[in-house]
């Protein structure tokens, strides 16, 4: 009776522990719903906005499921879109919504993530809570979630990850073969996170290690031959989900003439040299996305991951606990879901974007750190420090993508006021970064920015914005090389053009860097711009060199 209470005592300190990660989480992400959106969230809005003008909502929701949107990649997210058009009736135009809902799918994966851990081990496994506690602070501290839980384009990763971990869940221990119920659950799941994102589509391959170390893990296991066994028994569980991968597969050639590619550029690596290239990126994130101290924090993550692939390897060497090879497998399911995006591009951007990427195999790393570090109290002890460290990485990329978006906001607001100074005649460019740190700013966004759904009016027929990289482009159609028409009326004159203007974080106010008439010099034209950029105190990254 007394070791039971103490059982209790603990399984409540360890729910409590979880539940302090989660408020400061919640708290971390709620300081930047004052913000806006950013980058590509403009050029969703618009396609909903527009839909929803043509009366047409609802169709075209439904129409997400075998027309995907012409945005010149093969990209096929119809539950993402349709969560977006419901946040679309509940909030409009109101960024906060959409990122708490954002946040509200985290928490799911969270509480997802500890009751999975809670259910795969035994029972009688006194570690059975600290593992389940563990598991879920890991994955809400999520180190990189401005690009996940708060970046609205998160949302894809997040349903994708959802659906995932509810067809992990139709696994159980033992040889215990689903029903049709369950298979149909899980076969349903699958189809969700793949139409949630095609990040899903290595799931039903890295399923195999899990599926056979919970079978093995059976009380109804023999002691001889089980392994081989097991792994007969996950092939056959796992037979309808393949079968409706290769559906899947089958309905994307049919839509796109390719299986598996996601971006029309995307090449399989001719070697391995190309694969680590391709791989090479995660440096950048670890220390870009944390922001200060960003080197040695991804020093200290880096040692904690490979204490605990050490600990997991301990564990199955010493074959205690019972849980170690299932850890092991959800280890090689990590490292093959962040492998996969190389197969056909860099994993992530030299620049630190690129995170979201590492969300879904973030949630087994979680279940493999819980089952690591909850045998024994200093392995416990540990896996706080681990979580400690998480959340100190995450409030550091957090901090980065609320300033862009509440700066974004306020560029946004002194729109109209340029508008009304340029003109009905004139045209004005603002100049601005395609980055705030590791945030996206503006790319994606030049026009979606001044124009509906987001302002009350469309303004893109006086002004929008760009980046140093867009200058070429503006530069011909400023000096009349390349016919242009952004009136509805007549084409642009070289007269039209009013000068460019930059976003002055001290003063929060558009500066003028150019006053506009003709363009003798595009070389001194691009100087004076950097010069004046500089001087005034332009964003950082806004006076940068242009190629």
């Amino acid at each position: 009776m007394q070791r039971t209470g103490r059982k209790a005592t603990a399984g409540l300190r360890w729910a409590v522990f979880a539940m302090v990660v989660v408020l400061v989480v919640v708290t971390l992400h709620a300081r930047g719903w004052p913000g806006g959106f950013l980058s590509d969230d403009f050029s969703h809005l618009d396609w909903i906005h527009r839909a929803d003008l043509e009366h047409g909502l609802g169709e075209w929701t439904l129409q997400r499921f075998w027309q995907p949107l012409a945005s010149g990649n093969f990209a096929w997210r119809p539950l993402a879109f349709a969560s977006y058009v419901l946040d679309w009736r509940l909030f409009g135009t109101t960024a906060a919504g959409w990122q708490a809902t954002n946040l509200a799918l985290h928490l799911a994966n969270v509480a997802l993530v500890g009751g999975l851990a809670w259910k795969w081990l035994p029972q009688a496994t006194a570690s059975r809570a600290a593992a389940a506690a563990i598991s879920a602070a890991m994955l809400a501290a999520f180190p990189f979630a401005g690009e996940v839980s708060f970046w609205l384009v998160g949302r894809f990763d997040l349903l994708a990850a959802l659906f995932a971990l509810s067809f992990l869940a139709t696994f159980r221990s033992g040889h215990v073969g689903a029903g049709p119920w369950r298979q149909s659950l899980r076969v349903a799941s699958l189809i969700g996170a793949l139409l949630a994102k095609e990040s899903a589509m290595p799931l039903p391959f890295v399923a195999l290690p899990i599926a056979a170390a919970l079978a093995a893990s059976g009380a109804d296991v023999p002691a001889t031959g089980g392994a081989l066994r097991s792994v007969k028994f996950a092939v056959r569980e796992l037979l309808p989900a393949w079968i409706a991968f290769a559906g899947y597969a089958l309905a994307r050639q049919l839509l796109f003439g390719t299986p598996l590619k996601v971006y029309p550029a995307s090449t399989f690596p001719h070697s391995l040299g190309e694969l680590l290239d391709r791989i090479a990126p995660l440096a950048a994130v670890a220390t870009r996305q944390p922001g200060e101290y960003g080197a040695p924090w991804a020093v200290a993550l880096a040692l904690s991951l490979a204490l605990v692939t050490a600990l997991v390897v301990a564990d199955v060497v010493r074959r205690r606990p019972s849980s170690a090879p299932l850890a092991a497998a959800l280890l090689v399911a990590a490292v093959a879901y962040t492998i996969a995006p190389a197969s056909s591009f860099p994993v992530a951007s030299w620049h630190g974007d690129g995170a979201r990427s590492f969300y879904l195999p973030w949630l087994f790393v979680a279940l493999a750190g819980g089952m690591a570090f909850a045998p024994g109290g200093a392995r416990r002890a540990l896996g706080a420090l681990l979580v400690a460290l998480l959340l100190f990485g995450q409030q550091g990329s957090l901090r980065q993508w609320h300033e862009a978006a509440a700066t974004l906001r306020q560029v946004q607001a002194a729109v109209p006021g340029l508008a009304r100074h340029v003109g009905p005649d004139g045209y004005a460019l603002i100049l601005l970064p395609d980055q705030i740190g590791v945030a996206v700013f503006v790319r994606n966004a030049q026009g979606g920015m001044v124009s509906r759904p987001t302002q009350a009016d469309d303004h893109l027929d006086r002004v929008a914005g760009a980046t140093w990289g867009d200058l070429p482009t503006w530069e011909r159609r400023f000096t009349g090389d390349e016919p242009w028409a952004p009136k509805a009326d007549r084409p642009f004159a070289v007269a039209d053009y009013r000068g460019v203007y930059c976003w002055n974080p001290a003063t929060a106010t558009l500066v003028a860097i150019d006053a506009g008439g003709a363009i003798a010099d595009r070389h001194a034209w691009r100087d004076a711009l950097r010069g004046n950029a500089l001087r005034l105190g332009c964003l950082p990254g806004t006076a940068g060199s242009v190629e």
